[in-house]
């Protein structure tokens, strides 16, 4: 087993919601935990217990994890980019249009100076994402 980083996002009563997105998106196993069904339910009040109180997304290629149990303030996506490097042309792009959708196209996917297909979008959730494909890597 080799190190590796896995990333954690923090959201503020959509982590269901975005970790279904992310699901779709790239596909693979989701796991989730509610809040009610934990043993915290007892420290929190009955309108949180649908809150995700860890969520886990496992595919082929990478793991990710989420949570809405945020240590307030809550601020979506400004401490952090999910980095997907792909391993074809097409995964990248697939995977870029479809976490574009509804949100906001950063830096446009395109061959960067340094060699790579890479772009950065932030999805409709507010997480910042940095796609992207090394033809030199593949």
């Amino acid at each position: 087993m080799h190190t590796h980083a896995i990333p954690y996002i923090n959201f503020d009563g959509q982590a269901r919601e975005a970790l279904a997105f992310y699901k779709d998106c790239f596909g693979g196993e989701l796991q989730l935990l509610e809040v009610g069904n934990s043993p915290m339910a007892q420290h929190f009040p009955p309108e949180r217990y649908s809150y995700i109180m860890h969520g886990q997304l496992n595919n082929e290629h990478f793991v990710l994890m989420a949570s809405d149990l945020t240590p307030p303030p809550f601020t979506a996506g400004n401490n952090f980019a999910v980095m997907v490097a792909c391993a074809t042309e097409e995964e990248c792009r697939r995977y870029f249009e479809k976490l574009s959708e509804g949100g906001h196209v950063y830096d446009p996917l395109k061959m960067q100076f340094w060699g790579a297909l890479f772009g950065v979008v932030t999805d409709r959730f507010g997480t910042r994402w940095s796609i992207g494909w090394d033809p030199k890597a593949a």
